[in-house]
């Protein structure tokens, strides 16, 4: 409904605000009005009801009570207070004095816009919360969602999009700054390794990759919106990056009235394709470094995009480019998976992973080394399929030692040995294996775009409006500045950046360097690898056990109840009494265990028992996984979701079938 005001319609709400507004504003007039006595404390209004909240700053609270009334200086009472104007997380509170007069104070610090010290304060905390949005990577809706829920006066869209505003240009100064700083520290560091400089500009090395702001699907790429990130080699800080949008809120919002969009801060840059992005944001970032003294001789980039073959040709010398090794692992295996589609009983998905792994040592372990890198990768499929005319003692078990060599796996179809040999034998070619050589990575480039995921989820869209390149700022400032840059930003901003934030700041900064070392270690990542063995196993042995119970479109099929797998429940074990076996009347049966793990919750993986010429051998299916260093001595491993011995199936059943 709506109502007419002064020529025009307005909603029922905003009348009865404005309403609201006039009786305040009379009930202050007349406050003022009678200021000849005392008003009792009857008289005085209940300004917040019972469970409202506000954020006060105390110290300043009370410097503005100590200061007094502005008519005859006495100290003003908090009891005194008479109306509030709510602004977000800050208020302004009307106090009357002993005289009669009635003065405004605030809850906190306050500033002004540049320029403009006449307009209304900005409350400093309100200010505040524009940072802490993006550093947070909360929207709008869950900042004022979160501060309903503990019964706090929320921000309205219209002031949070104001202090946005406020907050992007010192957001972009501080970021900038942080890059080109990074740059120069990569400089420096390039300096003391080069050995000849050409000319004025520093040959510097780099990593550099794309992230976007929409997951891909794998069959389509159409994000609005990417980011490419530079890093240096040497120091790992991000260097210069850049961004790509094909959205802008206002020229949307008036190409669909059919008119010209005004004049504005368009964040539109983009007219292309999501894929087209990354080559593009690579040559301009690749310029923009070379204006700043540098001349970029090395680039580790991954192999899905043209971006070398674009930048060689602005360019005026040779660029080197170094493969991604995480990539080329991954590029690797969906090489060998699109070979197990013709091969699934001869080639299984533990295969590929050993497989995979031994084509990473191969080169991590000759690093830069072209021809020892090539030798190795070249006898990894002859070593599978058990020949070791091409292996290397260094790391073959079977050169080593014969008799006791267990093969990891075992690959016996020649057709499968033909397309694995046409698969790694490209890796050798000469101009592969020198991209290869120099183990790049450009795991700083993801760790960035993640940090950028933290503060602009890719659930939400950001890029209509500056909101994502405030964002991917602050992730750029966090990269280089690690938790201090919200600090600089508060100071750039002209606010204080306050003992918790500093305190915390710094708290996270280090934590986060403890973290980053200790998960360096090589001890770490050997209880990664073994815990993530170990819960794969498990998966596997609690499949085996539990039959099918996920699959798709399982409910469809014809499966009947003998089709299902059933876990029977635990046996309560009976109570043992002791027995006399000398008096003649039992048989005595020797038994041989085979166990899991030397522990008292271990599994009875074989029980093999002999009476006399009577023999009784049975394997059991596990329910938990297969400790390796029991493997190694009993010979059983899960292998292809059943239980092995020395990598044949065996016949297994349930503990309680077995006993």
């Amino acid at each position: 409904m709506a109502s007419r005001i002064k020529g025009r319609f307005v909603k029922n709400t905003e009348k009865s605000s404005r309403r609201k507004a006039s009786d305040r504003l009379n009930q202050l007039n007349t406050t003022k009005t009678t200021s000849n006595s005392l008003l009792p404390a009857t008289t005085i209004p209940e300004v917040w009801s019972p469970g409202e909240r506000r954020v006060f700053e105390p110290a300043e609270l009370q410097q503005r009570l100590m200061d007094g009334c502005e008519f005859c200086g006495e100290e003003l009472r908090f009891t005194r207070v008479v109306s509030e104007t709510v602004c977000a997380m800050g208020s302004m509170l009307y106090i009357t004095c002993d005289c009669g007069m009635l003065n405004k104070i605030n809850s906190g610090k306050v500033h002004h816009e540049k320029g403009k010290q006449k307009t209304r304060p900005i409350f400093d905390i309100n200010t505040k919360i524009a940072i802490a949005m993006y550093d947070t990577g909360l929207g709008p809706h869950q900042v004022n969602r979160f501060f309903t829920n503990i019964n706090l006066p929320g921000i309205s869209q219209t002031s949070l999009k104001k202090r946005e505003r406020e907050v992007f240009e010192p957001i972009k100064q501080v970021a900038k700054r942080s890059l080109d700083d990074s740059l120069e520290e990569e400089k420096k560091a390039s300096e003391r390794l080069s050995v000849s400089n050409s000319g004025d500009n520093v040959p510097v090395s780099v990593k550099y990759d794309m992230g976007w702001q929409k997951r891909g699907s794998g069959r389509k790429y159409n994000s609005k919106s990417g980011v490419g990130s530079m890093i240096g080699h040497l120091t790992g800080k991000l260097i210069d990056l850049d961004l790509r949008s094909t959205d802008c809120r206002f020229c949307s919002y008036w190409e669909g009235k059919g008119k010209e969009q005004p004049l504005h801060n368009c964040t539109r840059n983009w007219y292309g394709t999501s894929k087209a992005m990354e080559p593009d944001v690579g040559v301009s970032l690749v310029q923009n470094i070379e204006k700043k003294g540098c001349t970029l001789a090395n680039v580790i980039i991954d192999d899905d995009t043209t971006t070398i073959a674009r930048t060689r040709s602005q360019i005026d010398h040779e660029v080197e480019k170094w493969s991604d090794m995480g990539h080329t692992r991954v590029q690797l295996g969906n090489k060998l998976y699109k070979i197990k589609e013709k091969y699934k009983k001869d080639f299984s998905t533990d295969d590929i992973a050993h497989l995979q792994k031994c084509f990473m040592y191969a080169i991590q372990s000759h690093k830069n080394d072209p021809k020892s890198i090539a030798e190795n990768i070249s006898a990894i499929v002859p070593h599978s399929f058990n020949c070791h005319d091409q292996c290397n003692e260094s790391w073959c078990k079977y050169l080593q030692n014969p008799n006791k060599y267990r093969p990891t796996i075992q690959l016996s179809n020649p057709n499968l040995r033909v397309e694995l040999e046409s698969v790694f034998m490209k890796y050798v070619e000469k101009k592969n294996v020198n991209k290869l050589a120099p183990c790049g990575s450009t795991k700083d480039n993801e760790s960035f775009n993640n940090m950028i995921a933290h503060k602009a989820p890719k659930n939400k869209h950001f890029c209509a409006s500056e909101r994502l390149e405030s964002r991917v700022m602050c992730a750029a400032s966090q990269k280089n500045l690690k938790f201090d840059y919200v600090a600089q930003i508060n100071e750039e901003c002209g606010l204080s950046p306050g003992k918790h934030t500093t305190k915390t700041s710094e708290s996270l900064t280090r934590k986060r360097k403890l973290q980053n070392q200790f998960k360096g270690t090589t001890e770490f990542k050997r209880k990664k690898f073994l815990k993530l063995n170990a819960q794969k196993q498990e998966q596997v042995v609690g499949e085996i056990r539990e039959g099918v119970t996920y699959q798709t479109e399982i409910d469809i099929q014809p499966t009947s109840a003998a089709d299902i797998t059933m876990i029977s429940d635990p046996i309560t074990p009976p109570i043992l009494n002791s027995i006399n076996i000398d008096d003649g009347s039992y048989t005595r049966v020797f038994f041989d265990l085979e166990t899991s793990l030397l522990a008292m919750d271990c599994d009875i993986l074989q029980i093999s028992a002999i009476y006399n010429d009577n023999l009784f051998n049975q394997y059991i299916t596990p329910t938990r996984a297969i400790n390796k260093y029991a493997s190694e001595v009993t010979g059983l491993t899960v292998s292809h979701d059943f239980l092995c011995y020395n990598g044949h199936r065996v016949d297994s059943c349930l503990s309680q079938q077995a006993l």
